[in-house]
């Protein structure tokens, strides 16, 4: 299309943009005004900000098609040589060109004013503000040690309202002659977060230290929750720096990653960013926030149109594209991202960093208990400078056990101290340090011979339940808050008196042993059977045996994993159970449509079976059952108790014993104080204490 109908088109266009700015400004501006109205003040800027990039946008649309018109006008004035290349088009297809650029327009249009809206839905509404940033005038809390710039770029840190224990906020920068300073940099756990005061990392080490007749080493607590590598880092080079410190130990874990590739730590949350550290060539470059102040910081990071540093070096979604998608999808796809090499950021951005601080501090230990992540940095760290201890707490602490996980999964005071004891081992220790640790075994202990069985409902009516060793309370039994939670999380304590609790059946886990309330007792073994109903149909397979243990406590013994069954003609069964880091599974294969499936414990509903279909199918079993009559052959069923959730051992603050005091073989009790005030003991689980040899060598 050439000469005067492409100019009329391009007229044509320029003319609807044109309109549109026009339009925007007078009626759809009001229209986001209308949507919006109730907003807090602090969230005008994003409505301002989503104002603007529509109308620049539109501007710059105008801008482009004036340019051609000029262009045009400007080749109509050259010598008529060019006037064969003007000859004009086809009537059809300039009709065709003026009503696909009036379709598009038309298209764009509610776009173009339903993006400010969404946007300011996204700020105003979907995103949690725990901070109250977007209020008009946020209250900050004041961070001691911390200019106004050093908090806008690291986030957050120790406030000056109780610190955790042998925090730096609480420590003279100027180290007292003689001493020896570590400090200890990290996230939550090295914080002490779940810990009560004084069950740090740091604060243990310092009495072990003592006691080993070192008091002379001086550890200081630099971990702060929620930080990764990167700001861990950023603190040691804004504050640790003063403390003339002699040594420094970092605690890096596997999920620091999603925290060290991006400038915002929950992707749901309007809440501050932080500076992040990227990888140039082979040297780690501090990539800064803009702004003067945490909540301007978020403001910015959050706003219209985006900044280029956070569209290159942030791996998480943008935040322009949030406001189209569901909150579940608000993950980490950035084509934009500057790392695009076969090797791991992380751990080579993390080897960078240590080697940075051991250029000048001189001494670095890294501890690390996830063994992949271990090998990662074991093969990117080349210097003699830098210790890597490979920590089996993971190993001990999660596979068999869980006195050394708080409820919400950080370290108890327990597993606190057990790094502690590696720390002490790796700096004092000979050419092969050891530490203490206890283990307990992975299955109930029997009850023994001629032992009275429990009162009736003990559990239903008890005032307490907790796990002591000797007169000491070492943990309890918690459950997931909410049904949604993940299963890391466990923020309740099992209340069997409020849930009616007669009976805790141990099931065994990839996570170890989780407790199943049931409603019933247990007195004696008991068959287990998987009942399936399909219509008024129901099939019972007896599946294993509940065999009780010492008190209201039994354990689930499958006979065997898998088997098959045909029960009529039309219906042949084959099922398969699986364990999970969290609950048992079944995987199904049926003839017919199954309905429900249960898990029964002497003839009475134990475990419910939550039904997934494993077919791919777009369509849900329920609409392809009534549009075709067909049932799924393969299901995944996922068990749960009929009673509350399940639980899980987990050490709460104060319920702590040091690891010298646990017996070199014993056991761990459950302990019920009834109605009346009666305490009721019941071996549970064995305990032993036993002595590791570091895997790495001492700190010179």
């Amino acid at each position: 299309m050439n000469g005067v109908p492409r100019a009329r088109l391009l007229l044509a266009q320029t003319a609807l943009v044109a309109f549109g700015v026009v339009a925007y400004r007078g009626v759809g501006h009001k229209l986001v005004d209308i949507a919006t109205s109730g907003a807090s003040d602090d969230t005008v800027h994003v409505r301002t900000s989503a104002d603007a990039l529509v109308e620049w946008t539109l501007l710059a649309a105008l801008a482009l098609l004036a340019a051609q018109l000029a262009w045009r006008a400007w080749s109509a004035r050259r010598p008529t040589s060019t006037s064969a290349a003007l000859a004009p088009s086809a009537p059809s297809r300039r009709r065709l060109w003026l009503f696909r650029t009036a379709m598009l327009a038309i298209a764009l249009a509610p776009w173009l004013v339903l993006y400010p809206v969404l946007y300011w839905y996204l700020i105003e509404v979907r995103l949690e503000d725990p901070l109250g940033f977007r209020g008009a005038e946020p209250s900050e809390p004041i961070f001691p040690r911390l200019g106004d710039d050093d908090l806008v770029q690291l986030g957050w840190a120790h406030r000056a309202t109780r610190p955790p224990g042998s925090s730096y906020v609480a420590v003279d920068p100027v180290k007292p002659p003689g001493n020896y300073r570590v400090g200890l940099f990290g996230g939550s756990n090295v914080q002490g977060l779940e810990a009560a005061h004084g069950h740090d990392i740091a604060s243990l080490l310092a009495g072990q230290l003592a006691a080993a007749g070192a008091p002379h080493v001086e550890p200081i607590n630099f971990g702060v929750s929620s930080y990764g590598m990167g700001q861990a880092t950023l603190l040691w080079e804004l504050v640790g720096r003063r403390y003339e410190l002699d040594a420094v130990v970092m605690l890096p874990m596997f999920f620091h990653a999603v925290r060290d590739d991006t400038f915002h730590f929950y992707a749901d949350r309007y809440d501050p960013v932080h500076a992040r550290y990227v990888l140039d060539g082979d040297e780690p470059r501090l990539v800064r926030v803009r702004g003067r102040s945490r909540p301007e910081a978020t403001r910015i990071y959050f706003g219209l149109p985006p900044r280029w540093e956070y569209l290159r070096f942030d791996a998480r979604t943008p935040v322009a594209l949030l406001p189209w998608l569901p909150r579940s999808a608000f993950g980490r796809w950035n084509p934009l991202y500057y790392w695009s090499s076969d090797t791991d950021e992380m751990p080579a951005l993390y080897a960078r960093l240590f080697e940075r601080i051991a250029g000048e501090v001189g001494a670095v230990v890294v501890v690390v208990s996830d063994e992949r992540l271990a090998d990662a940095l074991d093969s990117q760290i080349d210097d003699d400078r830098i210790a890597l201890i490979r920590s089996p707490l993971s190993a001990i602490g999660t596979a068999h056990s869980s006195l050394y996980r708080a409820p919400q999964s950080h370290r108890s005071a327990l597993g606190n101290e057990f790094v502690a004891s590696e720390l002490r081992a790796h700096l004092l220790g000979g050419s092969a340090p050891r530490s203490a640790a206890v283990r307990l075994g992975d299955a109930l202990l029997p009850a023994r011979p001629g032992a009275a069985r429990p009162p009736p409902r003990l559990l239903a009516t008890a005032q307490r339940v907790a796990l002591v060793v000797g007169d000491a309370e070492v943990a309890g039994f918690s459950r997931r808050a909410h049904p949604s939670d993940p299963p890391w999380r466990l923020e309740a304590d099992l209340d069997t008196a409020a849930d009616a609790v007669e009976n805790l059946l141990a099931v065994e886990t990839d996570d170890g042993l989780a407790f199943a309330p049931l409603a019933t007792s247990v007195d004696e073994q008991a068959a287990v059977e998987l009942e399936l109903h399909s219509g008024d149909d129901i099939l019972r397979l007896p599946v294993g045996t509940a065999v009780p243990s010492a008190g209201p406590v039994s354990s689930l013994q499958l006979h065997s994993e898998f088997g098959t069954r045909h029960s009529q003609s039309d219906w042949d069964i084959a099922y398969r159970f699986a364990r999970t880091p969290w609950c048992p599974s079944l995987r199904l294969t049926s003839s017919r449509t199954i309905d429900r499936v249960e898990l029964l414990v002497a003839g009475r509903p134990a475990l419910r079976g939550e039904i997934r279909e494993r077919s791919r199918h777009a369509l849900s079993p329920r609409i392809r059952r009534a549009l075709f009559g067909a049932s799924p052959s393969s299901l995944d069923v996922v068990f749960a108790p009929r009673v509350a959730d399940f639980a899980a051992i987990r050490a709460r603050e104060g319920q702590y014993l040091p690891i010298a005091k646990f017996p070199r073989r014993g056991t761990l009790d459950l302990e019920i104080v009834d109605a009346a005030g009666e305490a009721w003991r019941y071996p549970l689980l064995g305990i032993e204490r036993f002595e590791l040899t570091s895997r790495s060598p001492p700190l010179q």
